[in-house]
């Protein structure tokens, strides 16, 4: 199935594929900071991984953006990397992957009870 999943620096969580489209507070998600973890230690040596704007998980790759400071131009930036999505522990990607899938159909069976 392709997936999509960002992880925004500023606290949520994106996932997009042909079935689901949904996006939560990444602090709602229990398996979230493994996949960060996972992500973080892949960085080359030269680059660094303290702060990020976005994660991107394609089906193909991984893309890290780092979080730029004021004042520091996109073509100096020196802390983004990316990887292919083989070489993440892919327990801890589907582990996500579930979780944001049945957190989305929990929220939906919550909001229809309520509309009832």
């Amino acid at each position: 199935m392709k997936t999509t999943i960002h992880i925004l620096g500023y606290g949520e969580t994106q996932i997009i594929s042909k079935d689901i489209n949904f996006k939560t507070a990444t602090s709602d998600l229990a398996t979230a900071q493994a996949v960060i973890d996972d992500v973080k230690s892949k960085k080359p040596s030269d680059k660094d991984a303290s702060n990020f704007h976005v994660i991107n998980i394609f089906d193909e790759n991984v893309n890290y953006q780092a979080k730029l400071t004021e004042g520091i131009k996109i073509k100096d930036d020196n802390g983004s990397f990316s990887f292919g999505t083989s070489e993440l522990d892919l327990l801890k990607l589907n582990a996500l992957i579930s979780e944001l899938t049945a957190l989305k159909k929990q929220r939906k069976e919550s909001r229809e009870a309520n509309n009832n």
